[in-house]
């Protein structure tokens, strides 16, 4: 998520950090202007930003600013 959009949402821009999420694929979600991260078998990798330091409101209004389509999940990524 760019800084722009955090900033408007969270009234900050949170620490992040580069990261990776070996074993899932970003596709374009058709029709749509977000993508979506899911699962695959292959050695595919994700890369994007972990948002650290973020409180259970701030998690709610990012919830809430995602398509409901979005399910918040927990993954392991790689930090770089």
């Amino acid at each position: 998520m760019c800084e722009d959009v955090l900033t408007r949402l969270l009234r900050r821009v949170p620490v992040m950090k580069p990261a990776a999420l070996q074993g899932y694929t970003r596709y374009k979600v058709q029709g749509a202007v977000y993508p979506a991260i899911l699962p695959t078998n292959s050695a595919a990798k994700v890369e994007g930003q972990v948002l650290f330091e973020l409180s259970e409101g701030e998690l709610d209004i990012l919830d809430q600013y995602e398509s409901y389509e979005y399910e918040r999940c927990s993954v392991s990524p790689r930090l770089e």
